[in-house]
Parts: structure tokens; sequence; C-alpha cells
């Protein structure tokens, strides 16, 4: 049996398919800073590989959830989540 290279649509093992909406500015800044990745490192990271990355980072901050009814709230609550880190 020939093995075929997995299509970019393909999905990873153990790994989801979702639909997320961003803004048309969103998506200039995360392909920016795909960009960014390939003339610094000589690799163009892909926008999936950053947002995953990101979401699990956010998923690991203890987010003070009291109060928190808005998409607006919760950005405070994330951005002083991660103020609270030390990063290296």
């Amino acid at each position: 049996m020939r093995k075929y290279k997995r299509f970019r649509a393909d999905v990873k093992k153990g790994l989801r398919k979702v639909t997320v909406t961003f803004s048309k500015h969103t998506l200039e800044e995360l392909s920016d800073l795909s960009e960014r990745f390939k003339t610094e490192r000589g690799y163009k990271l892909p926008r999936t590989y950053i947002i995953r990355a990101m979401v699990k980072e956010c998923l690991g901050l203890r987010i003070d959830s009291r109060r928190v009814r808005s998409e607006k709230d919760l950005r405070k609550r994330l951005k002083s989540a991660i103020r609270g880190r030390r990063l290296a």
C-alpha cells in the first residue's frame, strides 16, 4: 500500500477542526507574525500553529472568572493574568 502525503486540509491525529471567526485586522496581525518568524528564523510558522499555541497557554493561566460577562471582560482578565506571569 502506497503512503500519500497528508493534504494540508487534513487534521493531525488527535486534533479536531474548529471554525473560528476573526476580523481582517486580526488575520493580518497573525500573518505578520507568521512572516516575522520566516524573516527571523527562516521558517514561516503557520497561523494555525500560532493560534493553537496561544490557546494552550491561555488555558494554563489562572483567570479570575468572577464577573466575566463579555468578551471584553474576559480580555481584561486574560491581560491581567498574563501580566502576573514572568516570561523568560
